[in-house]
């Protein structure tokens, strides 16, 4: 069974769920429980029931648009059954489960040799900001990695239809984890490919049974233009191409990084350093939220490589560890009360990004070190 609660992980459970209920409590008694982004997916769910437009109006914050499929507007609407307050209680809950569930799951898939006990104590230490950013927001971060962790399940198990089903729902509510599909191409998989394919489709024109052909047709136009303009409106540093340009005052387009890392993914695949299917797999989704312009809570997706650093972190003063370190300082110590008032310029100034790409280079030189002692 894929999905189980297992008995040895119940002091992870424990503490985890404290964790979110203590922030629970915190946000209800601090007039602080928002979900700004899930306000975003219910009234803009209710407005697509309606027949109305939902990528020209704005849901909230002055960044509340709508900017996902129609298909995603359909999803969501069945928290339009309850009222705001309770949907948004049960959708926080949602973010909570998968925190709880999928930590261990995903870290059960990893080779290392540290005990998952010890391990998942210190990752979270390390994307605790990024989790309290997640459950304020109510974004669907964690639901898109826990959805991955179960298509990578699937995977392995060889369910094909229900894996390709899990993989087009996924590439429907993000469509950058189209990169995933890089995985599945070069192990030659054209029935996952072909199905993923079908069912991708299928999700697009659903929506048309509720609000017609032709009114689905300019849904998925202005989801397009909705994409387009959110790129143009937020600014971030984090990612490659905003880093070169603060730093560098030099633009050069996220094409352009996209084809360097499908050059180097292909190179580490075929070198055999991606011979692990964890971490062939994982590192497309880790990837992400440096080469596509993307809000800082994205960086959860680097949670199965931080866990795949410190299962097969060597204790001993060595280039790996004190890069991969550096990099995990720099990508999950941006709290507020550990940088007081400058935590907004540790954010703009792009160094998540920068940590996370060191981790992933440690993770690679890791995997690199293990292959040479296995010849």
């Amino acid at each position: 069974m894929i999905l189980q609660l297992k008995k040895q992980y119940w002091t992870y459970y424990l503490w985890s769920f404290g964790f979110i209920l203590v922030f629970f409590i915190a946000e209800i008694l601090n007039h602080r429980f928002w979900l700004n982004d899930f306000k975003v997916y219910y009234l803009s769910s209710i407005d697509f029931l309606e027949g109305k437009s939902i990528y020209e109006n704005t849901y909230g914050l002055g960044s509340g648009w709508f900017k996902y499929s129609p298909f995603f507007a359909m999803l969501f609407s069945i928290f339009t059954l309850i009222s705001y307050k309770v949907a948004s209680l049960v959708f926080y809950w949602i973010i909570g489960v998968c925190i709880l569930v999928f930590l261990p799951l995903i870290g059960e898939k990893s080779k290392g040799e540290r005990h998952l006990m010890w391990v998942l104590p210190i990752v979270f230490l390390f994307i605790a900001d990024h989790l309290v950013r997640e459950l304020h927001l109510g974004n669907v971060n964690m639901i898109l990695l826990s959805l991955s962790f179960l298509l990578f399940a699937l995977y392995q198990k060889g369910n094909s239809w229900l894996g390709s089903f899990v993989f087009a729902l996924i590439i429907v509510l993000k469509p950058y984890f189209m990169l995933l599909g890089l995985f599945f191409l070069l192990k030659k998989e054209w029935k996952w490919i072909g199905v993923t394919a079908f069912f991708t489709l299928v999700f697009l024109l659903l929506p048309a049974l509720l609000v017609g052909f032709t009114e689905n047709m300019d849904l998925l136009k202005g989801w397009g233009r909705a994409m387009s303009n959110h790129n143009a409106e937020i600014t971030s540093y984090n990612y490659l191409s905003g880093s070169i340009e603060k730093y560098f005052s030099v633009h050069i387009s996220i094409f352009v990084f996209i084809g360097l890392f499908v050059l180097t993914y292909l190179g580490l695949f075929f070198k055999k350093i991606l011979k692990d299917d964890y971490l062939s797999f994982f590192l497309l989704i880790a990837i992400i939220p440096n080469l596509v312009l993307t809000d800082t809570e994205h960086f959860l997706y680097s949670i199965p490589l931080l866990i795949y650093f410190f299962k097969n972190i060597e204790v001993k003063l060595e280039l790996i560890t004190v890069m991969g370190l550096i990099g995990c300082v720099l990508y999950g110590l941006n709290w507020g009360f550990f940088w007081g008032s400058k935590t907004g310029d540790v954010v703009t100034s792009g160094i998540i990004g920068i940590g996370n790409l060191l981790l992933i280079v440690s993770v690679l030189m890791m995997a690199s070190k293990q292959q040479q002692i296995s010849k």
